[in-house]
C-alpha cells in the first residue's frame, strides 16, 4: 500500500514538469522498485519519509515550474511533519530544509521567504524538540541504541566531539560511499534484502539510465536538477550515523531521486532518434517489470 501511495505521489510530482510518457515511466519505475515492494510488506513505516520527500518535491516543482515561490513554505511545513515519520527522517528533513533555503536564496525571491520557510519547518518540529528536551531518557536510549555516542556519560556537545574524531570520520566517509555501491543499488540490496532476493534497491535497468540522467542534469544544471542531485547525495546521511553497512531501510530516501534521474536518462535515450537505444530501453523496461513482479510475489 505504501509503495502504491509513493507511485501516485511520483505521478503528481512529475505532472508538474514532464510529458505524459515521462510521468508514466516515473510512476511505473516507482511501482516496480524492489526496495519499495520489499519494505512495503515487511516495514511499511520505513517508506513514510519517501512519501514526505515526494510531497516536498511537488512543492519545489510548483515553485520552480509553476511560478509559486510560496510553495516552498508549504514544502518546509511538509518536511517538518515528515520528521515524525521515521527515525531516518530526523536527519534527512533538516538537510532538505537547507536545500529549500538555498533554493530561495538562489532565485533571489522576496526577502521574507527564507524566514517564512524556517518558521514553517519549526512550527511542527518545535513540539518534538520540546518533548525530547523534557524526556532525556528517550534521547539517551536512541543515541546508545544506534551507537552514535555514549549519551549517558556525555552531553550532546561532547558527543559530537567524540563522534567527529579522525578515525570515525574516515570510517563514516567509507561507509557513505558503500551506499552508492552499484552492486548494492542494482543487484543485491544489502543484508536485509539478500535473503532470497536477487534484486538491488532499484531496478537493475536503472544502472544504465541513471548515469545518462546525471550527465544530462550536469549539462543543463537547472535549479531543479541541482535539488535532485543534492537530495540524492544526502540520502545516505542517516545510514552513516550507524556503523552498519548495506542496510537498505536506512537509505530508502535515495529512491525518488534515483528514479527521477533514471527517467531523465531513459527519456534521453528514447528521444535520441537511434533505434538501438530505443530497443534497449524498451527491453530494460520489460526486465524492470519482471523484476518487480518477482519481488512482489516472493514470500
Amino acid at each position: 500500500m505504501t509503495s502504491l501511495l509513493n507511485a501516485l505521489l511520483m505521478y503528481v510530482v512529475t505532472s508538474r514538469i514532464w510529458s505524459t510518457r515521462a510521468r508514466m515511466l516515473a510512476t511505473f519505475l516507482m511501482m516496480v522498485t524492489p526496495a519499495g515492494l520489499y519494505y512495503s510488506r515487511i516495514a511499511p513505516r520505513s517508506l513514510f519519509p519517501v512519501s514526505f520527500i515526494l510531497a516536498w518535491l511537488w512543492c519545489v516543482a510548483a515553485a520552480e515550474f509553476g511560478g509559486q515561490p510560496r510553495a516552498l513554505v508549504l514544502g518546509a511545513f511538509v518536511l517538518g511533519i515528515g520528521c515524525y515519520s521515521y527515525t531516518t527522517a530526523i536527519v534527512l528533513m533538516p538537510v532538505y530544509l537547507i536545500i529549500t533555503l538555498g533554493l530561495s536564496f538562489y532565485r533571489r525571491r522576496t526577502h521574507w521567504l527564507p524566514a517564512a520557510i524556517v518558521a514553517a519547518f519549526l512550527l511542527p518540529t518545535s513540539f518534538g524538540m520540546w518533548w525530547v528536551a523534557t524526556h532525556r531518557s528517550v534521547y539517551v536510549e536512541r543515541a546508545e541504541r544506534y551507537r552514535i555516542y555514549d549519551a549517558s556519560r556525555l552531553n550532546p556537545l561532547q558527543g559530537m566531539k567524540d563522534f567527529a574524531n579522525y578515525n570515525n570520520i574516515q570510517e563514516r566517509v567509507s561507509l557513505y560511499w558503500d551506499f552508492f555501491d552499484p552492486q548494492f543499488l542494482f543487484f543485491r540490496g544489502g543484508a536485509e534484502m539478500a535473503g532470497g532476493y536477487s534484486a538491488g534497491m532499484l531496478p537493475a535497468a536503472c544502472a544504465l539510465w541513471i548515469p545518462f540522467g546525471l550527465y544530462v542534469m550536469s549539462k543543463r544544471r537547472t535549479a531543479f536538477d541541482v535539488v535532485l542531485l543534492a537530495g540524492l547525495l544526502a540520502a545516505p546521511l542517516p545510514a552513516i550515523l550507524v556503523d552498519e553497512p548495506y542496510i537498505a531501510r536506512r537509505d530508502l530516501a535515495v529512491i525518488p531521486f534515483a528514479i527521477l534521474a533514471a527517467v531523465i536518462g531513459a527519456e534521453t535515450l528514447l528521444s535520441s532518434g537511434k533505434r538501438f537505444w530505443r530497443v534497449v530501453t524498451i527491453g530494460l523496461l520489460v526486465t524492470a517489470a519482471a523484476q518487480g513482479i518477482a519481488v512482489a510475489l516472493r514470500r
